[in-house]
């Protein structure tokens, strides 16, 4: 099934429950893209994304490194799986696990023993603050850990329940993505950031219930998160 065949039926799936959902899931697992491509089903909706830029994929590749040389524990990440969560299917840009969380996995997997899922917006940087969000939280991931390009910040969710992460800590990134110098100067803040690059700031994040989720306190994050520079973030 082509991406033209099955659009018509995701677009208006949000509304749809039953064998109606069935049915674009069914639509989803059988559609063929251009290679390089990636679909996932979030929340009801087929969303396929193109290839992405060589800078989305230098963001990934300083974190592995990050990682690899600073984790006391030996993770294992790829850039391929795709999870089932209750929100739909995603394929993270990362996902993280200790070793053997990949093995004998078929290419869709329910999440056990994933610790970390990584994203880092492009094209549709809507999905990957919320709705891929919430479906992490709701498959009881610990950590994600979003770059966002636009925004100039990286943020790191903790404490998951079914609706939504329940912690959150972050900083500002050195240097803003090209679409945000546009509209702002870079010597200028984003709202409530230290304007120190690389400073520590919290974000508040809605729940859908009408709370905030609060700044990370005692809660111990990875090693190689929050060192300054060193920190992963977009160029």
């Amino acid at each position: 099934m082509t991406i033209e065949e099955v659009r018509e039926m995701a677009l208006p799936a949000t509304g749809r429950s039953g064998s109606g959902g069935d049915a674009v899931l069914a639509a989803f697992l059988d559609l063929t893209v251009p290679e390089g491509y990636r679909a996932e089903l979030i929340e009801g909706e087929i969303v396929v994304t193109p290839p992405p830029d060589g800078d989305h994929e230098d963001i990934l590749g300083r974190f592995v490194r990050q990682m690899i040389r600073t984790s006391p524990a030996e993770l294992y990440s790829s850039g391929a799986k795709g999870l089932i969560t209750p929100a739909g299917r995603f394929i993270p840009d990362l996902t993280v696990g200790p070793e053997g969380v990949f093995a004998g996995k078929d290419s869709w997997f329910v999440p056990d023993g994933v610790v970390m899922t990584v994203e880092v917006t492009s094209s549709r940087p809507d999905k990957d603050r919320g709705p891929m969000r919430r479906g992490y939280a709701a498959a009881g991931i610990p950590f994600y850990l979003l770059v966002d390009r636009t925004e100039g910040t990286v943020t790191l969710y903790g404490e998951p329940d079914t609706e939504d992460y329940g912690r959150t800590s972050g900083c500002r990134s050195a240097r803003s993505s090209t679409s945000r110098s546009r509209s702002r100067s870079p010597s200028t803040p984003p709202p409530s950031a230290d304007p120190r690059p690389g400073a520590p700031h919290t974000s508040s994040v809605s729940r859908g219930r009408g709370a905030s989720v609060r700044p990370v306190g005692g809660r111990r994050l990875p090693a190689w998160y929050g060192r300054g520079q060193g920190a992963p973030g977009p160029e």
